[in-house]
Order: structure tokens, then sequence, then C-alpha cells
């Protein structure tokens, strides 16, 4: 049985796509598109994490997050193994 892995810092360093990030924080979504929207609903939900990814270049029209924003989004949001088990849902 292969297990999931906790990514650990250093893994979600260095610039990652738009769609990885998705895919880390919303794995119960089936599709990279529902992954994406979820990402996107969850940054629109959190008005001080996207005034900071702004402030270092990021717009809606990003596809990449720098270093500086996956660190960001690993200081606001923590370990995404620990956020899908704390958010964990059927869907």
């Amino acid at each position: 049985m292969m297990r999931h892995k906790s990514p650990t810092p250093e893994q979600l360093s260095g610039f990652l796509s738009v769609k990885a990030i998705a895919a880390l924080y919303f794995p119960c979504y089936l599709t990279s598109r529902s992954q994406m929207k979820a990402l996107q609903k969850k940054l629109n939900e959190n008005s001080t994490l996207i005034q900071k990814l702004n402030d270092t270049g990021f717009t809606v029209n990003s596809t990449w997050f720098t270093p500086q924003q996956v660190d960001l989004l690993f200081d606001e949001w923590g370990n995404p193994d620990y956020n899908i088990r704390k958010n964990r849902t059927d869907r």
C-alpha cells in the first residue's frame, strides 16, 4: 500500500505552478479544474493573504508561484497534509 507523504517546506520551495499548489491543498477534488476553483475560493476568502501575494507580483492570471509566494502560502495555510486531514470532506 502506497502512503501519501507530507510535503516538507523544502519540497514546497522554489517555483511551483498554481495547478501543483491546488493539487497539494485540494487532493480530494477529482479534477484539476475543481482543485483550481477551490484554491481560488480559499484565496478570495483571505484578503490579507491575497494582498501579501499581490505585493509580490501575484495576479489572478499568474500560473506560477514564486519561492516567496510559496513561503507565504505555507506560512498562512501550513503543511498541505495537515490541511487535508483538518478539512477533509467527502466529494
